[in-house]
Order: C-alpha cells, then structure tokens, then sequence
C-alpha cells in the first residue's frame, strides 16, 4: 500500500526507524530488559497488535506460562524468570492451537456504555463483549509471523 506523506512525516520515520532499528515490518520483536525490582527479567514482545488482541495473547500466555503480564496497544510486558527462547516456544505452542484464552474484564467497566444493558441476560452481554474484546484477524497475524530476538547492549 503507497500511502503519500508530507515531508515531516518522512522525515519523521527515518527518525523513528534510526531510533528504533530493531522494528521490522515482517516480524515481531522480543527485547530483554533489564531485571525488575524483585530481581526477575522483564521481557517486552514488541506486536504493535493494538489492545484487544494483546490483551487476548497476554491472557493466554498468562494461563499458558502463570507470568506476571501487562500489556498495552504495542506490547506484551512478561516479568519472570524465563529465557526469550521459552517465550518464543510458548508462542509456537499457541499458533497451533485453535482458540486463545478470551479475555477476562470487568463486566461492569463495559455496562454503562453498552446501550439496553439492562435489558439484555447476562450471558449474552458477556458473549457480546467477549466479541468486542477479541481481534482474531490480529492473533492470527501476529502468531503467524516470525518473531526475531534483540538483546540490547548492556551498559556498566
């Protein structure tokens, strides 16, 4: 896709990509960092997979690994003693099966701007936010593809 940009969003880019040489186009990316508070790796996986999909991957990567994960539109954030390769075998394991874990939320963050609620059973509300919640076309995308590894240089 040719998309035409201004001048400063050219130049923008090439910053960013100067910045940031481990983003690629064709792959996600996995980044250790440095160990956190209680002595643990934080090991950032870099999908740009916007929130409901990261948030359905960091779901299942947490009931698959029982990690300590946060996440947000860009990554999925694993604190825990484990090696990249084990995070990347994990990813492996979960393009071959069928569903991912749905994601958990509080019913009543979602209630109030969800028209008819009231007026809806309980069971489909959840159903219906399940859907909402969910981005299979982005999972399917980001376990699909190659995940490539970056290890920043360590600075004493």
């Amino acid at each position: 896709m040719n998309i035409n940009k201004s001048r400063r969003a050219q130049d923008e880019i090439v910053e960013a990509r100067s910045e940031y040489d481990w983003v690629s186009e064709q792959a996600t990316t996995i980044i250790v960092n440095d160990a956190s508070d209680e002595g643990s790796k934080v090991i950032t996986w870099w999908t740009f997979g916007g929130l409901c999909a990261n948030k359905q991957l960091a779901e299942t990567l947490k009931a698959a690994g029982n990690w300590q994960i946060t996440h947000d539109n860009l990554t999925i954030k694993i604190q825990a003693q484990i090696k990249p390769s084990e995070l990347v075998e994990k990813i492996v394991q979960l393009r071959h099966r069928s569903q991912t874990t749905l994601p958990t939320f509080d019913l009543a963050d979602y209630l109030d701007g969800l028209k008819f609620s009231i007026r809806l059973p309980y069971d489909m509300v959840m159903m219906m936010m399940g859907l909402r919640l969910s981005d299979e076309e982005a999972i399917y995308h980001l376990l699909s593809g190659p995940i490539k590894q970056f290890h920043p240089l360590q600075t004493s």
